[in-house]
Protein backbone atom coordinates (compact mmCIF):
# COMPACT_ATOMS: atom_id res chain seq x y z
CA UNK A 1 0.00 0.00 0.00
CA UNK A 2 1.20 3.42 -0.83
CA UNK A 3 1.35 6.52 1.66
CA UNK A 4 1.64 10.25 0.96
CA UNK A 5 3.65 12.24 3.43
CA UNK A 6 3.44 16.23 2.38
CA UNK A 7 4.69 19.26 4.22
CA UNK A 8 1.83 21.90 3.49
CA UNK A 9 1.46 25.78 5.22
CA UNK A 10 -1.36 26.93 6.21
CA UNK A 11 -2.18 30.37 7.82
CA UNK A 12 1.42 31.04 8.08
CA UNK A 13 2.28 27.68 10.16
CA UNK A 14 4.16 24.52 8.61
CA UNK A 15 2.07 20.60 9.18
CA UNK A 16 2.34 17.31 8.02
CA UNK A 17 -0.37 16.15 6.26
CA UNK A 18 -0.61 12.29 5.51
CA UNK A 19 -3.35 9.78 4.69
CA UNK A 20 -3.16 7.95 7.86
CA UNK A 21 -4.08 10.81 10.43
CA UNK A 22 -7.19 12.14 10.21
CA UNK A 23 -6.04 16.20 10.62
CA UNK A 24 -2.74 17.72 9.38
CA UNK A 25 -0.04 17.38 13.04
CA UNK A 26 2.31 20.80 13.20
CA UNK A 27 5.03 20.05 12.31
CA UNK A 28 6.82 20.67 15.15
CA UNK A 29 5.15 18.09 17.18
CA UNK A 30 6.66 15.94 14.77
CA UNK A 31 10.35 16.69 15.07
CA UNK A 32 9.91 17.15 18.80
CA UNK A 33 8.16 13.14 18.21
CA UNK A 34 11.17 12.26 16.97
CA UNK A 35 13.65 13.46 19.40
CA UNK A 36 14.50 16.94 19.01
CA UNK A 37 13.50 18.97 22.02
CA UNK A 38 14.56 22.12 22.11
CA UNK A 39 13.19 25.25 20.09
CA UNK A 40 17.43 25.98 18.90
CA UNK A 41 18.19 22.47 17.90
CA UNK A 42 15.11 22.82 15.47
CA UNK A 43 15.92 26.01 14.21
CA UNK A 44 19.11 25.08 13.52
CA UNK A 45 18.06 21.67 11.49
CA UNK A 46 15.89 23.22 9.67
CA UNK A 47 17.61 26.53 8.88
CA UNK A 48 17.58 29.67 10.18
CA UNK A 49 17.07 32.08 6.69
CA UNK A 50 14.10 34.31 6.80
CA UNK A 51 11.66 31.72 4.53
CA UNK A 52 11.74 28.98 6.89
CA UNK A 53 12.38 31.52 10.20
CA UNK A 54 9.00 32.89 9.68
CA UNK A 55 6.93 29.41 9.24
CA UNK A 56 8.77 28.21 12.24
CA UNK A 57 7.85 30.88 14.61
CA UNK A 58 4.41 30.58 14.38
CA UNK A 59 4.55 26.61 13.99
CA UNK A 60 6.86 26.90 17.39
CA UNK A 61 4.15 29.42 19.08
CA UNK A 62 1.61 26.93 18.05
CA UNK A 63 3.17 23.73 19.85
CA UNK A 64 3.87 25.95 22.94
CA UNK A 65 -0.22 26.85 23.10
CA UNK A 66 -0.83 23.24 22.92
CA UNK A 67 1.44 22.63 25.95
CA UNK A 68 4.09 20.27 24.20
CA UNK A 69 7.25 20.57 24.90
CA UNK A 70 8.81 17.16 25.37
CA UNK A 71 9.01 13.76 23.04
CA UNK A 72 6.48 11.82 25.25
CA UNK A 73 4.35 14.46 25.13
CA UNK A 74 4.39 14.93 21.33
CA UNK A 75 4.57 11.35 20.57
CA UNK A 76 0.88 10.80 22.67
CA UNK A 77 -0.29 13.94 20.57
CA UNK A 78 0.39 12.24 17.62
CA UNK A 79 -0.70 8.73 18.83
CA UNK A 80 -4.49 10.24 19.68
CA UNK A 81 -4.72 11.66 15.98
Amino acid sequence: RKSRTNIVVKNGKMYLKHNTVTEDIPIIIVIKAMGVETDQEIVQLVGSEAVYANGLAASLEECSSLGIHSQTQALEYIGSK
